[in-house]
């Protein structure tokens, strides 16, 4: 599964890519990759949806499919993120952001908790990321991005 989205942030590249490494590491990926002149950072690591946002996916694909078949798996990936940043004018900053996903395996809701699918090994086709959770990737990975930077200034303010 491959995404990207982009953002532009009123903040110089400096900060902004610390920005971006703070909210890789408060969402538990490591950064493998910085190319600060060339303004490059990739990260990796397991997906970071809690498990209350992925039982919401999850009862969303149930009410989608009737609680048959595939449609009630969702997949357990290990994400690798890639970063490029663009300094523009006026002390801004474009990132474009693009999540790649590395399926592990299906997962099943079994008694409050998601378990691996039991019965086969399921490619990936089975049960890829439903949109609404790549999206929550991206938002989750933009919020941390903004609060990074809030954080920044106040320091930089006080």
């Amino acid at each position: 599964s491959t995404s990207m989205g982009q953002r532009t942030f009123d903040t110089g590249h400096d900060i902004t890519i610390k920005a971006l490494i703070n909210a890789f590491a408060n969402k538990n990926l490591t950064v493998l990759t910085v190319e600060k002149d060339v303004g490059f950072v990739m990260a990796e690591g397991s997906q970071f949806l809690n498990n209350d946002a992925l039982q919401n996916i999850y009862k969303e694909r149930n009410a989608k499919y009737g609680g048959v078949g595939m449609g009630k798996l969702i997949p357990n990936v290990k994400l690798k993120i890639t970063t490029n940043l663009y300094e523009k004018e006026n002390n801004r900053t474009l990132i474009k952001m693009k999540i790649n996903t590395v399926h592990q395996y299906c997962m099943v809701f079994d008694g409050g908790t998601f378990k691996k699918w039991p019965f086969k090994k399921l490619e990936e086709s089975k049960c890829p990321p439903p949109p609404k959770m790549v999206s929550l990737w991206y938002q989750q990975l933009w919020d941390e991005i903004e609060k990074s930077i809030f954080m920044q200034r106040e320091t930089i303010l006080e």
